[in-house]
This record gives structure tokens, sequence and C-alpha cells, in this order.
């Protein structure tokens, strides 16, 4: 997830985000490996002020050892 976030970085710098909280409004077991989940992310910028976000539907994988994603739908 982690990474998804290296290329929206000078976005946020710009914009002065410096926190982002994922808050979950669904969550679907799709079969025993796939899982939908449609997510919100909060933004927080360096003023404390926040900002807002972005909803996101979410394919994930999930592997013995890490959860991959699939597919990022944007939802807005």
């Amino acid at each position: 997830m982690a990474l998804s976030f290296v290329g929206a970085a000078p976005d946020y710098a710009q914009r002065r985000i410096v926190a982002s909280h994922a808050r979950f409004h669904q969550v679907q077991q799709v079969s025993a490996a796939l899982v939908a989940v449609e997510v919100e992310w909060e933004y927080l910028d360096a003023y404390g002020r926040s900002v807002p976000g972005q909803r996101f539907h979410y394919l994930l994988r999930l592997g013995r050892d890490a959860v991959r994603i699939c597919t990022v739908t944007p939802l807005d």
C-alpha cells in the first residue's frame, strides 16, 4: 500500500499533506483469495486541518505472506 503513495508524493507535498487515514466502508469476501474493499482516504495538512479525501474501490489478493492490490478504481 505504501508504494501506491510514491507517485502521489509531489501532490501531497504541494498541498502540505502530512498524514492520511483509511476509513473502510465496505469489505466483501469475493473468494478465498480475493477481497473487495471500499476505502475513503482522509488527509491532514501541516496545520492540522482536514483536507478533503477520495474514495476508492480496491480488489485485493490475499497471499500466504502478503496482501497485494489487483485493481484500484476511483469512486468520486
